[in-house]
């Protein structure tokens, strides 16, 4: 019973909570904090003693009977401004480290859940006009506020926004999510938290509810007091489908209890601390504590059991009202000791979270509730339950107890390996004036050596730190007097960026600010540790901007370091037309790397629909208005749809081309007008490695099946018809003459020299471009069919002259009988055709060199259609059987059907992207 005299415990005749439960915590904490420890003391009557601080050598407390009602809480930079997106368990929207953009990803399930769950005008938006932000997150939760484009109005009764909640790393297990979820929709069913609009096992979409977190000095105010004394009332009150007994508050301290036995300490500091506190039997005080509540008449209710300050919302719109707050944040719930729930909020009154100096919390002991205030809000707990009678002046005395916060001091402590990097950031300044802090140790206890730097000494394991860094290897495996002396001079070593290496070596924590990645980029490759090198840079690159990039690839270049100029490269890579000014003034051979970066890995065949004509908004439609890439080969393939195409319509046409990486899509799609319908012209830019869409330049002539190929970093558009014409061509429809060329840099289209079409036309076809283009180093190559004689002709366009010239022979009808041409595409000096009849499919090449026709090899007939694409010596390109898209192998001509596409095949374009 060490603990227990040394705490004391206070023991009412109504509702009890033990604050010498905190010892565990207190064992926990005392180790992490290294003595800077708040205690609130308080005697039997609920009134608040003096506040100690307690050093690293001392155990003693202050007031001998008096109690611990307080430790403090994991720091909390809490925003007071929010919607219901809590703010304390989820360790803060602040401190989760996550970008302010969304991650594609996120962005894209959140989109798909918003429309399959809220219905109405969400299902008729595009991701691309979907909106998303982050509200906050952390441990418990990712919170993001969901809502429809501004100028689109609910259809129905489906809310324009809502709270998107993501379950983050506290809601282990099955279990928890089941609990969570289901106690959620209950208290939305009975209005006592924001309403259910959709659960997964992810997560959940609830009401968006605008308003203002509580700050701690408001709970204090007798209006608001009240009103939380009525909401506690109410929440004790409800009888939930769960497990009755107050499992809860022990379950979670032996849970906690046997993690912080698993825990190991590296530090001289830690080790010294847990060596003096593991003295205490605490597995036997707990014991003890179990006798003493069961012995005590506290009834078990329903409880909250985080009652503070972050999970209380002042609704907007209701500051006046006497119902203006609402609960939030129900993870913890359970049926548990009421007086848990007054204790633990009383303790809240005392706690500032937003203090922004170590230890980044501030403890205000003379805001605890003094007992008018204990009774005032005991008082209006009552009244909601039924009203107040004389007699029950003693039940109110009764009520009136101190509780524990050992759940949360635990909780910080058990969950370190989520913690680890926050209290570290927390206690960054300890180790400036604690030489326990600047001692690393590791296991097998090699030999010390002084590091010198800057400002700072540091006793450290040399054999541990030979092992992270090139430049101490070699110093301990030389002679040198370093060595030999055992000091180390590194005076030109920043000490704060050399205590980062070291938590990064010894402890496997990285904490290092953004702004201080360059000079922690310096000592690194200075000291040749390649480990932290790379962590760095798995910061550096998510944290890049367009105002620092050039800066570090300046640094690349003065350190010689290739993996940082990569990694800057890489970054200018993902937004490479975005950001066109970053690449404008780069060196030619970094340009040409940024191009490489573009296709680095795998690239995944990917397919949409071109055109469609079916004039009506079907499922059919719906499905088909979507981006197609397959997943894995053979059988087990798969596609998947990582975007929809970027415009609401049920009739297009557009034609694909690949530049950079980027799809782009040109053409246009049927919209609404005063009179009717017209074909709106429209070109897209799709970039794979954001998963955006942004609009470019349209094309100049309303041009429909056109063909479209990329030549010397320019896209070139050449024949087809007028767009309107939705018609069948007839004999009057001719091929558009006019060449237009697309700078990607300037998002121009401009005229070049036309086809020279002068004394003849080529046929058109209605299930394919019209005529066919391709490109082979600085050239384009045209296909098409001579209408009265039926050749096969080929022109040749030079980029670089703007100048047209026919490549002679034709293929004769008598050398070949191809009436219908599927497919041109190009191949080392090779140009590859194919083409059929009625019979069969037949294969033949062109050499542009010696411009002679290959011979012509025949093959099953086969029913090709749409826009093809070759890679290694196979064509892919989709079939009119079972919605397929099939690979032809051009050496063997075998083909190879590949994994059905979701919606049916009608006229689509297939290409390869890296992702």
């Amino acid at each position: 019973m060490q603990l227990l005299v040394r705490f004391g415990v206070l023991s009412y005749s109504g509702s009890v909570l033990s604050l010498s439960l905190s010892s565990t915590g207190f064992l926990a904490r005392k180790i992490m904090n290294s003595g800077q420890k708040v205690k609130c003391m308080s005697d039997g009557a609920g009134n608040v003693g003096r506040c100690v601080k307690d050093d690293a050598d001392s155990d003693g407390l202050a007031g001998g009977d008096s109690l611990m009602v307080a430790e403090e809480r994991h720091s909390r930079a809490a925003s007071p401004r929010g919607a219901n997106g809590d703010d304390d368990s989820e360790a803060e929207s602040h401190l989760d480290g996550r970008n302010v953009e969304v991650d594609p990803d996120t962005r894209k399930r959140a989109f798909s859940w918003c429309r399959d769950f809220l219905s109405g005008s969400w299902k008729a938006i595009s991701e691309h006009d979907f909106k998303i932000k982050i509200v906050s997150g952390g441990l418990s939760n990712l919170l993001y506020m969901c809502s429809l484009p501004d100028d689109v109005q609910p259809a129905g009764i489906e809310p324009r926004r809502v709270l998107l909640r993501i379950y983050g790393a506290i809601l282990q297990g099955v279990d928890s999510l089941v609990l969570e979820s289901v106690m959620f929709a209950i208290l939305a069913e009975r209005e006592l938290g924001p309403r259910l609009y959709g659960i997964f096992p992810e997560g959940r979409l609830e009401q968006y509810l605008p308003s203002n977190r509580l700050c701690t000095e408001q709970l204090g105010i007798p209006e608001i007091s009240a009103e939380i004394a009525s909401k506690m009332a109410r929440f004790h009150g409800m009888v939930m489908p769960f497990n009755k007994e107050p499992k809860w508050l022990f379950g979670t301290i032996d849970k906690y209890m046997e993690q912080v036995k698993t825990i190991k300490f590296v530090r001289e500091a830690h080790v010294k601390k847990f060596n003096k506190l593991i003295k205490y039997d605490l597995p036997a005080e707990l014991e003890s504590l179990r006798s003493l509540l069961a012995a005590t008449p506290s009834p078990v209710v329903f409880c909250h059991n985080d009652v503070q300050e972050g999970n209380i919302l002042m609704l907007d719109g209701r500051e006046n009202s006497s119902d203006k707050l609402m609960l939030i944040d129900f993870e913890y719930s359970s049926y548990n000791y009421r007086g848990f729930d007054f204790g633990n909020h009383f303790c809240e009154w005392i706690y500032d979270y937003t203090y922004d100096q170590w230890p980044f919390y501030k403890a205000k002991v003379e805001n605890y509730p003094d007992r008018q205030q204990q009774l005032h809000f005991i008082r209006h707990y009552l009244s909601e339950r039924g009203g107040i009678a004389p007699p029950d002046q003693a039940r109110i005395e009764d009520m009136i107890i101190e509780a524990n916060r050992l759940n949360w001091v635990q909780f910080g402590q058990a969950d370190s390996g989520v913690f680890e990097e926050k209290s570290d950031n927390l206690q960054s300044y300890v180790w400036r004036t604690n030489q326990d802090y600047r001692t690393y140790r590791h296991q097998s206890n090699g030999p010390l050596v002084m590091v010198q730097t800057s400002t700072h000494t540091f006793h450290v394991d040399l054999e541990k730190l030979a092992d992270c860094s090139e430049y101490f290897k070699a110093l301990s495996h030389s002679s040198m007097r370093e060595t030999s002396e055992g000091l180390v001079h590194l005076e030109h070593v920043p000490s704060s960026v050399f205590h980062s290496l070291l938590e990064f070596c010894f402890l496997q924590r990285f904490c290092v600010p953004e702004d201080l990645l360059g000079e922690h980029l310096r000592v690194s490759t200075y000291l040749l540790a390649s480990g932290f090198t790379d962590r760095l840079l798995i910061a550096l690159s998510q944290a890049l901007t367009e105002c620092t990039c050039l800066g570090y690839l300046q640094l690349a270049e003065e350190l010689c370091s290739e993996e940082l100029q990569e990694t800057v490269l890489t970054y200018l890579s993902k937004y490479l037309l975005e950001r066109p000014h970053l690449s404008k003034g780069l060196e030619p051979h970094h340009k040409k790397k940024l191009l490489k970066l573009r296709s680095k890995g795998s690239p995944h065949l990917c397919c949409l629909r071109k055109e469609n004509l079916t004039s009506r908004n079907d499922l059919e439609t719906e499905a088909a208005r979507s981006l197609f890439r397959l997943e894995g080969e053979g059988d087990d393939g798969k596609w998947s749809s990582p975007t929809d195409l970027p415009f609401c319509a049920d009739k297009w046409c557009f034609t694909t081309v690949v530049l950079y990486n980027y799809l782009y899509i040109i053409g246009g799609y049927r919209h609404r007008v005063k009179k009717g319908y017209e074909f709106k012209m429209a070109s897209f830019r799709y970039n794979p490695f954001t998963n955006q869409w942004v609009s470019t330049a349209p094309l100049i002539k309303h041009r429909r099946h056109f063909s479209a190929a990329v030549c010397e970093g320019r896209i070139f558009a050449v024949g087809g018809w007028y767009l309107d014409s939705l018609v069948t061509p007839d004999s009057n429809t001719g091929i558009y003459t006019a060449v237009e060329r697309y700078d990607p840099w300037t998002d121009t289209w401009a005229f070049v020299s036309s086809l020279p079409l002068t004394d003849f036309q080529f046929s058109l076809s209605l299930s394919h471009d019209s005529p066919l283009t391709t490109s082979l180093g600085h050239c384009l190559y045209v296909l098409g069919n001579i209408q009265r004689t039926g050749e096969k002709l080929v022109l040749r366009y030079d980029s670089r002259q703007d100048c047209w010239c026919e490549l002679l022979p034709t293929l004769t009808r008598s050398s070949a009988e191809l009436p219908i041409l599927h497919f041109l595409g190009a191949t080392k000096s090779q140009l590859v055709v194919i083409g059929g009849n009625n019979s069969k499919t037949m294969v033949t090449s062109f050499c542009v060199d010696s411009q002679k026709w290959g011979c012509v090899r025949a093959m099953e007939k086969t029913s090709l259609i749409g826009q093809g694409t070759i890679l290694h010596n196979k064509v892919y390109m989709s079939g009119m059987k079972d919605n397929s898209v099939v690979k032809l192998n051009l050496h063997s001509l075998s083909l190879c059907p590949l994994p059905s596409l979701p919606v049916s095949t009608c006229y689509e374009s297939i290409f390869h992207l890296y992702f």
